[in-house]
């Protein structure tokens, strides 16, 4: 296997990794400074008790931005995800799961590096966190499914299609439930990070690797 594609291979598997960790690792370096109620509902909320979070997508913007893919189709999806990935650790969320003056509120009157009010940091963060779960869609969909093999062809798919109904349920759990919308990002970002360590190669062995589709 030549330098490439060994490349190729370890940037899928690195990305595979941090997907699948970001919800763990970002809970468990949380839950010591957990000050406010609700600190768990969402990843994003563990902006404000752990720097893990922004590190973590700051370095999975950094790669996805830096995969070459094989098309137009696979560049395009790809930068998407690594713009909106950027986009969540630049604009923050606001825990609007509490309905009384907080002492979040008391204490981040602006958040953020464009130092937002936290309800404007609210929108653009929606928005970036909604095209970035689409997009991990998308690309299962679109481009992983471009791959010879029918299993995994049907793999991507289902896992592209279950993406795509957990960030449905997002927005309901939003709106009725807030203390579960973690379980579902958990959900979405264990879908994205197995799918690319499969396509990574993770679980063949050596003389089976050769990058592909």
């Amino acid at each position: 296997m030549d330098n490439r594609s060994l490349s190729y291979l370890t940037q899928r598997k690195v990305i595979g990794f941090l997907g699948i960790f970001l919800p763990l690792l970002s809970v468990l370096s949380s839950y010591p400074a957990h000050w406010f109620d609700g600190w768990w509902y969402s990843i994003s909320i563990t902006y404000y008790q752990s720097p893990v979070m922004a590190i973590v997508l700051g370095v999975v913007s950094l790669f996805l931005f830096t995969y070459k893919g094989y098309d137009m189709a696979d560049k395009i999806i790809n930068r998407v995800s690594a713009a909106a990935a950027l986009a969540v650790v630049v604009f923050p969320c606001y825990p609007t799961f509490n309905d009384s003056p907080s002492t979040f509120v008391l204490i981040y009157e602006k958040v953020g590096i464009f130092q937002l009010e936290p309800y404007n940091s609210e929108v653009f963060h929606t928005i970036a966190a909604s095209a970035l779960f689409l997009s991990f869609a998308l690309n299962l969909i679109i481009n992983f499914a471009k791959c010879n093999s029918k299993v995994q062809k049907m793999y991507y798919r289902i896992s592209g299609a279950l993406i795509i109904l957990l960030l449905i349920g997002i927005i309901v759990l939003n709106i009725y439930a807030p203390q579960y919308v973690i379980f579902d990002e958990f959900g979405i970002l264990f879908l994205f990070g197995l799918a690319w360590l499969v396509k990574g190669k993770t679980f063949q062995n050596e003389t089976s690797k050769s990058v592909t589709r």
